[in-house]
């Protein structure tokens, strides 16, 4: 089975968004617009100054690692609720020694350029092969 994380967007001014069992209610005027199940999300946006969230599923996002951003009416971004990060501090700690090493930054260049070539080769195959498709109908 594929599981695909979406990006909630709330735009709807006045809206207050709350957690109800494993889902998220978004709420306008007493009357709820939409109901979402709280693991096919992977981030949700609030735009506008009339958005509000509830405590209890600020905590929920948090410990889910579901970003809860909130932006200006215009999609400025204004800030961010997010849970604990978690990495490995040696990798980061030895990729930016790395940046001070030449061969190490011409090494990650040529994968980054070999990458780039791959996936342009793959999309020109692609377009191919629809572009073919399309004149077969």
């Amino acid at each position: 089975m594929t599981v695909y994380f979406n990006t909630l967007y709330v735009a709807q001014p006045e809206s207050y968004l709350a957690k109800d069992h494993e889902t998220v209610l978004v709420k306008n005027n007493g009357s709820t617009l939409l109901q979402v199940p709280i693991h096919h999300l992977s981030s949700i946006v609030c735009f506008g100054n009339t958005i509000g969230v509830s405590p209890e599923l600020m905590r929920t996002c948090m410990e889910a690692q579901i970003e809860i951003s909130f932006m200006s009416e215009n999609g400025r971004f204004l800030g961010r609720v997010e849970g604990i990060k978690t990495g490995n501090i040696l990798l980061r700690k030895a990729q930016f020694q790395g940046t001070e090493n030449k061969d190490f930054c011409l090494e990650i260049g040529k994968r980054f350029i070999q990458g780039k070539i791959a996936n342009s080769r793959t999309l020109l195959q692609r377009f191919s092969r629809d572009s073919n498709d399309e004149k077969k109908s």
